[in-house]
């Protein structure tokens, strides 16, 4: 299912934002859809208010919704790639 956005813009109404456009508007996030059991402590969480406090209870933060910035790419020197190759096969 391919993920849509809207943005609401005065006189205009709802409009789809595509891409490549960034907005700077307010998300809204779904309720929990389905019931599942804390891996933590084992309490069932049924909604985002549940899991709010489930986290605030426990000291947990939930990671992997949040963008993250493209990485550098990173320059590989081949020698040394090579040398610690070879003494990783090749220990003295």
């Amino acid at each position: 299912m391919t993920r849509r956005r809207w943005v609401w813009v005065p006189g205009e109404g709802l409009v789809e934002v595509t891409d490549t456009q960034r907005a700077a508007s307010p998300e809204i996030i779904p309720d929990v859809q389905d019931a599942f059991r804390s891996p933590v402590d084992g309490s069932m969480i049924t909604s985002r208010r549940d899991l709010r406090a489930h986290n605030a209870r426990n000291g947990v933060r939930q990671l992997g919704n949040d963008r993250m910035p493209p990485r550098k790419p990173r320059e590989i020197n081949a020698r040394k790639v090579a040398q610690t190759l070879w003494h990783t096969l090749h220990p003295p």
